[in-house]
C-alpha cells in the first residue's frame, strides 16, 4: 500500500467514524479511483490492466467493459449487475480488508497485511453472488434491489444454493461484509449478521475436495530423469559447453561443427526473413530439425529445475538470468519468492543446485542471453512470443508440459 498523508486509523473502523478520503491511497491507487492497481506493470507477475487490478465500474458493466477488454469479456461466466450503490460500499469492504484484515473475526490472517489478490477475490466473489440476488430478486419477485441492505436473509438462502461457484469461497465472501467492523462502515447495517452465516437453514453446497496432480511414481520420476539428463547433456556436448555431470557419456549423435554453427545461428535466422532452402544448404540442416532439438533441450532444462528443486509455478516468474550463485562452497538457484514472506524483501534464501540443476540453470541461460528475455522460465524464441518479455503465464506451464510428456513418453510411462 501506497504511504500518503491520510490513512485510516483502526480506532476509527472499529468505531465505524472512519473517512473514506478519495485521495486515500490504496495499493498503487487511491480509494476514490475507479481502478485500483495491484500489480506494477514491471512486475513479473503482472497479467494485463484488468486481471492485475479492481475495475469497479466492470461489476455494474460486466467484466471487461470498462477497458474494452474482449479476453475478460470472453472469458466472463457470470452476469455482473451491480449497482453503483452497492459497488460503494463493496470498495469500503475491500479497503477494511485490504488495511485490516487481522482485527475481522472471520479471517484467518494473523499478519497486518494481505495479498491484494485475495481481497480482489474476495470481491469478485461477491460480485457475482450479489448480481445473482438482483436477478433473482427482479425475475422471480419484481423487486430491484439498489442496496446491500435492502436484501433480505431469506433471499440470502434462498439464493445459496443457486450459487454456481464453490460455496467455501462464497462464505468467506459472505463473512467479510457482515463483519461487525466492515457493517459499521457500510451505508446501511445488513439484515443479517455474521452468526447467522453458520444457521442450519442455510443449505450450503457440499464443496469438492480438490485433488493436486498425483505425486510421480518412480518409474515416472525416473523415465524424466532420465530423458531430461540425455537431452540436456548431449545438448551441452554439441554445444561445446562445461559439462558438469561428470558421468555423462556422449553419444555423439549431433557432433559436429555444422550443427554447433546451425544452433547458434538459428535465433538470427527466425528474426530475420527465414529462407528454409539457404538455411539448409549452408549449414545441412532443416531449420525445424534444429528448432524440434533445441526446444527439447529447453523443455528439459526447465522440467528438470522442477524435478530437483521443488520450485513452485509462482517462483518461476523471478526466476532470472544471473541467478545462480556460490555460498559457502555450495552452488544455489535464488529466487525473489519465498514463501510466508513478503515479496519485496531482499533474496536470502534458494534451492541448492547439485550437477544436473547446474546444467540444466545453463541451458536455460544460454536461451536466454539469445533471446533477450531475462526470465529463464520463457519461450526460448521471441516468435514463439512476442508480446511477452515476462516469461510463461501462470497455469501455461501445466498445458505445455503435459502436450510435451505425450510426445516423449512413447512408451506410457506416464
Amino acid at each position: 500500500m501506497q504511504t500518503g498523508a491520510f490513512q485510516l486509523s483502526v480506532n476509527d473502523v472499529s468505531t465505524g467514524t472512519a473517512i473514506f478520503r478519495n485521495d486515500m491511497p490504496i495499493w498503487l491507487g487511491t480509494f476514490g479511483s475507479n481502478i485500483w492497481p495491484m500489480i506494477s506493470p514491471t512486475d513479473p507477475m503482472y497479467r494485463g490492466p484488468t486481471t492485475s487490478a479492481i475495475v469497479w465500474s466492470d461489476f455494474i458493466e460486466g467484466r471487461g467493459a470498462t477497458l474494452k477488454n474482449i479476453h475478460s469479456v470472453n472469458k466472463s461466466k457470470y452476469l455482473l449487475c451491480l449497482t453503483e450503490q452497492i459497488v460503494s460500499d463493496l470498495k469500503i469492504a475491500a479497503a477494511i480488508y485490504a488495511n485490516f484484515p487481522r482485527f475481522l473475526k472471520h479471517s484467518r490472517v494473523s499478519k497486518s497485511s494481505i495479498d491484494p489478490k485475495t481481497v480482489k477475490g474476495r470481491i469478485n466473489e461477491l460480485a457475482k453472488f450479489l448480481s445473482l440476488l438482483i436477478q433473482v430478486s427482479k425475475n422471480e419477485y419484481g423487486i430491484e434491489i439498489k442496496a446491500l441492505n435492502e436484501i433480505s436473509f431469506q433471499l440470502l438462502k434462498e439464493c445459496i444454493p443457486k450459487y454456481k461457484g464453490r460455496s467455501n469461497h462464497l462464505k468467506r465472501a459472505l463473512k467479510l461484509i457482515s463483519d461487525p467492523m466492515v457493517q459499521k462502515n457500510l451505508s446501511a447495517s445488513l439484515q443479517w449478521q455474521l452468526l447467522d452465516l453458520d444457521s442450519k437453514s442455510i443449505r450450503w453446497k457440499a464443496t469438492k475436495d480438490h485433488i493436486g496432480i498425483p505425486t510421480l511414481s518412480d518409474n515416472q520420476f525416473l523415465f524424466l530423469m532420465s530423458h531430461c539428463r540425455n537431452t540436456i547433456l548431449e545438448f551441452k556436448h554439441v554445444m561445446g559447453m562445461h559439462i558438469h555431470d561428470k558421468s555423462f557419456k556422449p553419444q555423439n549423435s549431433y557432433a559436429g561443427d555444422n550443427f554447433f554453427s546451425a544452433i547458434n545461428s538459428y535465433f538470427e535466422y527466425v528474426s530475420n526473413q527465414p529462407n528454409c532452402y539457404s538455411f539448409q544448404t549452408k549449414f545441412g540442416y532443416l531449420p525445424g530439425e534444429v528448432l524440434k532439438y533445441m526446444l527439447e533441450s529447453h523443455n528439459s532444462a526447465m522440467m528438470i529445475i522442477l524435478l530437483l528443486t521443488g520450485m513452485r509455478e509462482t517462483e518461476t516468474k523471478y526466476f532470472m538470468r544471473d541467478s545462480l550463485v556460490e555460498e559457502h562452497g555450495f552452488s544455489f538457484i535464488k529466487s525473489k519468492v519465498v514463501k510466508q514472506k513478503p515479496q519485496d524483501i531482499p533474496v536470502s534464501e534458494g534451492w541448492l543446485a547439485v550437477d544436473l540443476t547446474i546444467d540444466a540453470y545453463d541451458i536455460l541461460q544460454y536461451f536466454s542471453i539469445n533471446n533477450g528475455n531475462k526470465y529463464l522460465f520463457s519461450p526460448p524464441f521471441k516468435f514463439l512470443s512476442p508480446n511477452n518479455s515476462k516469461g510463461y503465464q501462470l497455469g501455461s506451464l501445466s498445458k505445455k508440459f503435459n502436450n510435451w510428456i505425450k510426445r516423449i513418453d512413447k512408451k506410457k510411462n506416464i
